[in-house]
């Protein structure tokens, strides 16, 4: 009877004890809603995290973009939104040492790639220049693009790029197709269709094939020259706001910050499975496609090579070994890429 009186006093007071809160976070996310972009990151990442907080951290969607895409952080930041992810090449002036995959021929696999940066960040670029104005959980990225001739002929030389225009990501990726012999015409990838129909160039680069499709300019795609490690391949940070993450408990942001270093990679690796079908069918409709030459590999490697040592350099103010940071990345990503 004893036992019987016990037990029942037990079950009143877990009958009566506040149930744990539920913490409900904003998530923004400027990929059109029904793109890969959102459908593939967004969407799974906002799940995952329910899942792995068992229901104790629930996310909302923005029903809009809240913010242009440079702006995800301040946004975030200031509490107009919880969580986003960003393009990690907006982050260039804060943090040089993250530009490291935006170096010519720094990209092997999404899911590696992205896997492999987290790595480094923690090892080489967080005690140093850690990004302290928001909660960084991790990065995903996409598949990475190449050299793109107007004409059905793959580009095979520094002789037949120069003087001819060619639209490009600004940062670093334009410094390599300047340093290639182009004329660099700048600008953002929302305007790619309307510099590219138009014949206001002669080439583009570096945007994946899904991205020529959404812009509709894959009628103007004449031939691919695949770069050995890409021309660019996008890096997305994923973070929370600082105020709303310290409101979730130690275990749920531990769970979290697990379940995106392991999950993340894996999702951009399903971006670029979308992006490698568009580029099957362009070359099915005609599109014509070739490996970089080793002649004209040769070339490249010597007009890009002032470019690490201007990013080694630049790493040098945070005291972060720029060289040591980029060829543990490779080597990382590579470990990673053969199973390891």
């Amino acid at each position: 009877m004893k036992h019987l009186v016990i037990a029942a006093a037990a079950t009143v007071v877990l009958l009566n004890a506040p149930a744990q809160a539920q913490t409900t976070l904003l998530f923004n996310s400027f990929g059109v809603h029904n793109g890969s972009l959102h459908q593939l990151i967004a969407v799974p990442f906002m799940k995952q995290v329910e899942a792995v907080t068992e229901g104790r951290v629930k996310m909302n969607l923005a029903p809009q973009n809240l913010a242009p895409p440079p702006e995800q952080m301040n946004m975030v930041k200031a509490g107009i939104a919880d969580v986003a992810y960003m393009l990690t090449a907006f982050l260039q002036k804060s943090h040089p040492a993250l530009q490291l995959v935006y170096l010519p021929g720094a990209s092997l696999r999404p899911d590696t790639d992205a896997a492999a940066l987290q790595t480094v960040f923690k090892k080489f670029i967080e005690p140093k220049n850690p990004i302290n104005d928001v909660v960084h959980v991790g990065f995903f990225a996409g598949g990475h693009g190449g050299l793109y001739n107007i004409q059905k002929k793959p580009i095979q030389s520094l002789a037949e790029i120069k003087g001819k225009k060619s639209w490009v990501l600004p940062g670093l990726t334009a410094q390599s197709i300047s340093r290639m012999g182009a004329t660099v015409v700048p600008g953002p990838a929302v305007r790619m269709h309307d510099i590219v129909s138009k014949g206001v160039v002669d080439m583009f680069c570096c945007v994946d094939m899904e991205h020529i499709n959404a812009v509709k300019i894959n009628q103007y795609l004449g031939a691919i020259t695949d770069i050995e490690g890409g021309l660019f391949g996008p890096k997305f940070t994923v973070f929370f706001n600082r105020a709303k993450w310290a409101q979730i408990s130690k275990k749920d942001q531990d769970a979290i910050m697990q379940m995106a270093e392991r999950d993340l990679p894996k999702f951009g690796a399903d971006l670029d499975k979308v992006a490698q079908n568009f580029r099957s069918q362009f070359i099915a409709a005609g599109v014509v496609a070739a490996p970089a030459t080793p002649a004209f590999t040769a070339e490249l490697t010597k007009v890009w090579a002032p470019m690490f040592e201007e990013f080694y350099a630049s790493t040098k103010k945070h005291g972060i070994d720029g060289k040591a940071l980029y060829e543990a990345y490779k080597a990382e990503s590579r470990r990673l890429a053969a199973g390891g």
